[in-house]
């Protein structure tokens, strides 16, 4: 298990600030929801953790590892696609979208990665994603495509994905976006089943009942900076920022 340190971290799009000085630290084995408005950056948060965007200072550290750079001297220096590849086999993203790919099956979707990056026998990583599939209910589709199946099962089927990598940390964006609300509750009991084993997680979500049900810690993210932070059951009752105050009576 890993700490995920974020430091002071920046970054810009175009000019605009995106994250302005974000400094976070989420203990090995707890979840951590990141909640705001839409444009907070919160979902840009998400992707330089995996460094699937580069941020523009600062430092992510995964374990005490720096992520997406090496460090000389006071100089970071970007590693290479390798490198970085490596670090990602670390940090299992769900995205929103699920990327699945299409003409594979739920099945060789899930055995790809280990397979390919992880070098693991085919037989070891299929008897364990079927494994995986029947602990979400789904491994009578392990055959189907992912075409064929609804958004709330592609969604368990991305995280079964990710988790058979055996990550030392989960990101997941918007998990609940397009489910309906008995998708969604299904969908917090099983992220509360991932925290009771002790998986790292980072959680964005703008619904506040879905990050009430995880009942974790919260910060809550405005205008790319973390405003407040604590754990949930403080910071939807007893808020301390007024920003926070206002997002919750809007919502």
């Amino acid at each position: 298990m890993s700490d995920l340190e974020i430091s002071c971290v920046s970054k810009k799009i175009s000019g605009k600030i995106i994250l302005d000085d974000v400094t976070l630290i989420v203990p090995s084995g707890q979840t951590c929801v990141l909640l705001g408005p839409s444009g907070s950056g919160k979902s840009t948060l998400l992707r330089c953790i995996n460094h699937l965007d580069r941020i523009d200072s600062g430092i992510i550290r995964l374990n005490g590892e720096i992520i997406g750079y090496r460090q000389s001297g006071d100089k970071l220096y970007e590693l290479s696609g390798r490198e970085i590849a490596r670090q990602r086999s670390r940090i299992g993203m769900v995205f929103q979208q699920y990327n699945l790919f299409p003409h594979l099956s739920v099945l060789e979707n899930i055995v790809i990665a280990p397979i390919k990056i992880l070098k693991k026998k085919r037989g070891d990583v299929t008897d364990q994603a079927l494994t995986l599939l029947k602990t979400v209910g789904l491994e009578s589709h392990a055959h189907a495509l992912p075409p064929s199946l609804s958004g709330g099962q592609q969604q368990r089927i991305a995280i079964v994905r990710a988790l058979i990598m055996q990550p030392e940390v989960m990101l997941f964006d918007e998990p609940t976006a397009a489910l309906d609300p008995e998708l969604v509750q299904s969908m917090a009991r099983l992220l509360k089943q991932l925290s009771e084993q002790a998986m790292t997680m980072v959680i964005v979500t703008h619904e506040l009942s879905f990050a009430r049900a995880l009942q974790g810690n919260v910060a809550f993210m405005d205008n790319g900076r973390i405003i407040e932070h604590g754990p949930s059951h403080n910071l939807f009752t007893h808020p301390k920022h007024a920003r926070t105050a206002e997002f919750l009576r809007q919502s």
